[in-house]
């Protein structure tokens, strides 16, 4: 998304996500687990959530004009092109430190990461601290033009397909999973991080972006800052209040999960019309963050247990220096390695552009 389409206020959402869910693991990791009633502990869950929210919602504002009938094949090649150079060198350069860091020994697991390929064959079988959804956001690239096409062309078939996402997701929280055991549990993992389970939140992305551009719901967009900064404010409220009680599982089964879905939407949804300024410190801070957020998801896990287990730094003060260090060594990552390979990847998508025109 160019600087004249880019929404910022997507950028501030994602920062934050990505930060909330580092201290959420540096406070867990050194302090001990939050309940599902305190706010770490929603944001461990949903701050994932809103992750693939806000990258179906991104991905529709990028590629729903784009995606053309005349040029629809070299598109949706270009779109391909575009997420493996994005995604998967940073995957694959986390995946081998983390796996040679831990002693690893299945060279295949390590395969199946830096192909990223684990999301399609075996979404838990990931190396990385939390790369589970990386896999996942993989599997959702995979049907991302089909999801598209059908918008443009069958729409009913397209809401019919979203319809059943969500119903299969339901399935899962309220028969596949069983609240009775811990979410850790290797088996109720392995159902949790099956990327048809959290489908349904890509989609949603899909969907907010459709139905705020492109039909009644535009009228959001106007309504005054105060009026949007307010409605955020709410659902924050409610999303911070709202009681729960048990262990991680009880957010992801029965009605919170549906409850909690819904606010994660509903906050992406605000977002995405905010026109508002927070001051430009502030305003600069997170979209920094947000352009860096991808490092952050999968450097901060690194930056700690070198602290840990190198420097053996083990006092609360582990976590205030692991957040400057997740910080600068993702700024210096996303400076001098992942825009390397974006950059590489636009190149040669511009050239198999110009090809085609010769």
């Amino acid at each position: 998304m160019d600087s004249k389409t880019r929404i910022y206020s997507l950028d501030y959402l994602r920062g934050l996500m990505a930060s909330s869910i580092m201290i959420f693991h540096f406070c867990t990791w050194q302090i001990g687990e939050f309940s599902s009633s305190h706010i770490l502990g929603k944001l461990g869950i949903y701050g994932v959530s809103i992750f693939y929210i806000l990258s179906g919602l991104t991905l529709y504002k990028v590629y729903y004009k784009k995606f053309n009938a005349p040029t629809l094949a070299i598109d949706v090649k270009h779109f391909f092109i575009k997420r493996v150079f994005r995604i998967i060198p940073l995957l694959s350069l986390v995946s081998i430190i983390t796996f040679f860091a831990g002693k690893h020994h299945d060279i295949e697991r390590l395969l199946l990461n830096i192909t990223g390929l684990f999301g399609f064959i075996a979404p838990e079988k990931y190396v990385a601290v939390g790369a589970w959804s990386i896999g996942n956001e993989l599997v959702f690239y995979a049907f991302f033009p089909i999801v598209i096409i059908l918008l443009k062309r069958h729409i009913k078939l397209f809401f019919l397909f979203c319809a059943l996402m969500m119903v299969l997701s339901l399935i899962f929280s309220a028969y596949l999973l069983n609240p009775a055991s811990p979410l850790g549990e290797p088996n109720q993992w392995k159902l949790y991080v099956n990327p048809f389970n959290q489908f349904y939140l890509f989609l949603s992305g899909i969907i907010i972006g459709y139905l705020i551009d492109q039909s009644k719901f535009a009228f959001l967009k106007t309504l005054e800052t105060r009026t949007q900064s307010f409605l955020i404010i709410i659902v924050v409220f409610i999303l911070v209040v709202i009681p729960v009680s048990g262990g991680e599982i009880m957010l992801v089964t029965g009605y919170n999960r549906i409850i909690f879905s819904i606010l994660s939407i509903l906050l992406s949804g605000l977002f995405y019309v905010y026109r508002g300024s927070f001051g430009s410190l502030i305003n600069g801070f997170l979209k920094l963050t947000g352009d860096i957020s991808y490092s952050i998801y999968l450097l901060h896990p690194l930056c700690f247990f070198f602290l840990q287990r190198l420097l053996k730094i083990n006092s609360m003060w582990i976590i205030p220096v692991s957040i400057i260090l997740t910080y600068i060594s993702s700024y210096l990552i996303y400076r001098f390695f992942e825009s390397v390979f974006v950059k590489l990847g636009n190149r040669l998508c511009s050239k198999q552009t110009d090809k085609q025109l010769i």
